[in-house]
């Protein structure tokens, strides 16, 4: 490959034509003279004015009236890389980019952002967000963070929190985030981290690594940021061993009182150093930690300000963790007043009361959870644009399919990707299915025009951190309508129509981590559009019998005796942990449960949604039911029917309308239209 060719294949993977960045102006100012000079570490760049207005706001401003750069012939430009500079102003006249090394393209991205060429500064985005992996999203999280670049510091910071266990590994890259940048990544609460002690080793080589000291309160910040409800005992006898732990005093009461079996049995310190105002418990003597320190802290408070005032990074200190801090028995310093045959005995059992309160905060901290949230495929509306505003309008024409994401927030849709890869041609294909696996978005199946032997086997991937569409593989057989079943790593398709309308048995098997297929055992009968889940290590597929599928021996079992509801068509199967299986029929309003467990094998009636359910999904995090529906039309009501959405708490065992609005109002159109297309919790981090 040429670099010719090589810079077009990277034009082309960032997603920009020069089309894109030609101003329309360009072709009529490039028959004149150029009317100004850039003097830029050394380069000498001609070019035009209104070429860089249209291409650059930062440039637009300059050459207003208001500013003395209007008329100038030579302008220089300061703190600004002069190759990167020459390289911003061929795109303004639409050259091809001719840059393929990420460094660079990180020097371009931050000098595009500093002179606001916005255009180029979205290549760049989307080039980064193509690369971005583990050795590098940290970096790309930092510098998107620094310039204002939200796309890309959300992106990458999604990508952190995700992939945190393979990211923490590069310990030189990690060293070198700023401790605000750390705490937001540590603190967060849909941090992907399956064991709490990592981010108290990641904190005691953070602080190794940096070269000033780090003020005591704000290493607690980082101590902090542990959920330490989740620890075991182990755990927490390895946390007491960690260095920054042993250096402080605070600290250590905090782990040691951790430690304990019963915290409730801790009793306070009492002494006088503990208490303030009037009260008669000042004239309480101190213990051997605190007696006679007192003047030695108060010596030493104006020098301890000065050395936190010279880090200018660091935030304001918490001032009620600095009284802790410089409490005697909570201090380092306390112990070069206490012999050392008597410190074990007394400095251990002294336990301020401001440390007690400080491990209950710790302990009431929630634990980690993954951020999913419920999702539907739907249809929206047609935005269009009136001529004589801005006022968006919504149009009578449908797009095609959308992922549709129900924010908790903002109590609205959100549509977070369009299905454009099977609604390509002239019509939309009809039954395929689509799932999530992790962070990714699979479509299988599906077919255009019935009759015309015109399938979608493409297996299409959308990795929602990039925001990139792919071909993974080709299906093994044609199918429409069939199920999908996620367990672990792999994607099962069930049955379905195949050519010539055959119902099918046949059980494909998608590895997503190998990108590989296997047929598996087929079906004890043909089926199509049945309810399914994984359940405790087996695949349930619920249609007029209850099958079960042992992924490890590779068989098929039917149950017997299973009592189904007369005239039920199951849609949907969702298993609740240590709840049995819980389902919904397109056909009815009703919520069924089943539990594989119980002696007596019996599908039961739980209660009933407002409307018929097309499409529903369990959310774990949430322990919650979510239904997506569109009501019957009812002609004589005289107005249209609503799209709801519903939960039923599995705990409060509660139903509740969470949103609903009339279907000719908002933009959604529909939530699939007689078929489920997919609904299932999504992994999104907002």
């Amino acid at each position: 490959m040429t670099d010719k060719s090589q810079a077009q294949s990277t034009g082309s993977i960032a997603g920009i034509s020069s089309n894109e960045i030609t101003p329309s102006t360009t072709k009529k100012v490039t028959d004149t003279a150029p009317d100004v000079v850039l003097l830029c570490d050394g380069e000498r760049i001609s070019c035009h004015r209104a070429v860089l207005a249209k291409a650059s706001s930062y440039f637009s401003a300059m050459f207003s009236s208001s500013f003395a750069e209007k008329d100038e012939k030579f302008i220089t430009i300061k703190d600004v890389d002069g190759f990167i500079l020459r390289i911003l102003v061929d795109l303004s006249y639409g050259y091809p980019l001719e840059l393929e090394n990420e460094k660079m393209m990180l020097k371009l991205l931050e000098t595009a952002s500093m002179l606001q060429f916005l255009d180029v500064q979205n290549m760049c985005v989307r080039f980064l967000l193509h690369n971005l992996n583990e050795s590098n999203a940290l970096q790309f999280f930092a510098l998107g963070d620094m310039i204002g670049v939200p796309e890309l510091s959300k992106q990458s910071f999604a990508y952190l929190l995700y992939n945190f266990e393979s990211i923490i590994e590069s310990r030189e890259l990690l060293s070198q985030l700023h401790i605000e940048l750390l705490l937001k990544i540590l603190e967060h609460p849909n941090l992907n981290c399956n064991s709490e002690i990592q981010i108290l080793q990641i904190v005691d080589r953070w602080i190794i690594d940096q070269n000033a000291i780090i003020p005591e309160d704000r290493v607690f910040k980082l101590f902090a940021c542990t959920r330490f409800k989740v620890l075991s005992e182990e755990d927490l006898n390895t946390a007491s061993l960690l260095p920054f732990v042993q250096e402080s005093q605070m600290l250590s009461k905090v782990v040691s009182i951790l430690r304990l079996k019963d915290t409730t049995l801790v009793k306070p310190c009492r002494c006088h150093c503990h208490f303030k105002g009037d009260s008669p418990q000042l004239k309480m003597e101190g213990c051997q930690a605190c007696s006679g320190f007192q003047v030695a802290v108060e010596d030493e408070v104006d020098s301890d300000k000065d050395a936190q005032e010279e880090n200018s990074c660091l935030s304001p200190p918490d001032f009620r963790l600095r009284e802790i801090f410089r409490s005697p028995c909570c201090s380092k310093k306390s112990e070069s007043v206490i012999d050392n045959s008597e410190k074990k005995e007394n400095v251990i059992d002294c336990y301020p009361l401001e440390i007690i309160d400080l491990v209950e905060q710790l302990l009431s901290t929630s634990p980690r959870v993954p951020p999913f949230v419920p999702c539907v495929v739907g249809h929206v509306r047609c935005l269009e644009v009136p001529g004589d505003g801005p006022i968006l309008k919504k149009s009578k024409f449908i797009e095609g399919p959308s992922l549709l994401m129900y924010s908790f927030k903002t109590k609205s849709f959100k549509s977070l990707v369009k299905l454009s890869k099977i609604h390509e041609g002239p019509v939309e294909a009809s039954g395929y299915k689509v799932c999530t696996l992790g962070k990714d978005v699979f479509i299988f199946g599906g077919e255009y025009m019935f009759g015309y032997s015109n399938w979608q086997n493409s297996v299409w991937r959308w990795n929602s951190f990039k925001n990139i569409w792919s071909i993974e593989t080709s299906l093994l057989s044609s199918r429409r309508h069939h199920s999908l079943c996620v367990y672990d790593e792999f994607i099962y398709l069930i049955g379905g129509y195949g050519k010539h309308r055959i119902i099918l048995d046949s059980v494909d098997r998608y590895d997503a981590f190998k990108c590989s297929w296997k047929r598996c055992a087929p079906l004890p009968s043909p089926l199509y559009s049945a309810a399914c889940c994984s359940h405790k290590g087996l695949i349930y597929v619920f249609s007029h019998q209850v099958f079960t599928y042992d992924q490890q021996l590779d068989e098929w079992h039917t149950l017997a005796n299973v009592r189904l509801p007369a005239d039920t068509t199951f849609s949907h199967a969702m298993s609740v942990k240590d709840s049995g299986i819980y389902l919904t029929s397109v056909y009815s309003n009703f919520l069924y449960h089943f539990d594989p467990d119980a002696e007596s094998l019996e599908v039961c009636v739980v209660g009933k949604f407002e409307n018929n359910v097309l499409n529903s999904c369990y959310v774990e995090s949430l322990q919650s039911i979510f239904t997506f529906s569109t009501g019957e039309v009812n002609e004589s009501a005289g107005f249209p029917p609503s799209h709801q959405v519903e939960i039923f708490d599995t705990g409060s065992k509660l139903f509740t309308v969470l949103w609903k609005q009339n279907s000719d109002q908002g933009l959604i159109t529909d939530f699939g239209i007689r078929h489920s297309l997919g609904c299932f919790p999504f992994l999104c981090y907002e």
